[in-house]
């Protein structure tokens, strides 16, 4: 399972190689914040679903 894992990270990172080093490179930039914004979109959903969760 941890193999599939890794492969399945390694190829992201082989696929959006370029936008990662946008990233990387200009951390004020259009990508960083959108990545940012999606983050946090997806922060607030698991909240919400471990709230569920919880109840």
């Amino acid at each position: 399972m941890n193999k599939l894992i890794l492969s399945l990270i390694n190829q992201f990172m082989v696929e959006h190689q370029d936008e990662i080093v946008e990233v990387i490179t200009n951390p004020d930039g259009d990508l960083s914040k959108q990545w940012i914004e999606q983050g946090n979109s997806v922060k607030e959903y698991l909240g919400q679903e471990n709230n569920n969760l919880k109840n």
